[in-house]
């Protein structure tokens, strides 16, 4: 899959505490929606699967943090190298 994450954000700052790169509800709402973006109507995301159901869609009605870690966290932290708080954090 060729995804743009860009409009999750460019890692403009750093958190160097740990301790305060917690995710709020809010951006995980964002993360499920961002994800949820690709699904049919049905709400299943074809062609995206689950490393350890070894399935090949996903429901995302079940979706899980793993698969969003996979698919999303992973992908879009990797170029910046940095955490998903720090992404998707605003000043």
């Amino acid at each position: 899959f060729d995804i743009d994450f860009s409009n999750l954000g460019e890692c403009e700052f750093r958190i160097s505490e740990v301790e305060h790169r917690a995710i709020t509800l809010e951006q995980l709402r964002v993360l499920r929606d961002f994800f949820m973006k690709f699904a049919n109507d049905q709400g299943v995301l074809t062609g995206w699967w689950d490393r350890f159901r070894r399935v090949d869609h996903i429901q995302g009605a079940s979706l899980n943090l793993y698969q969003l870690v996979d698919w999303v966290v992973f992908p879009a932290t990797a170029p910046y190298r940095c955490s998903f708080v720090e992404l998707v954090a605003r000043r």
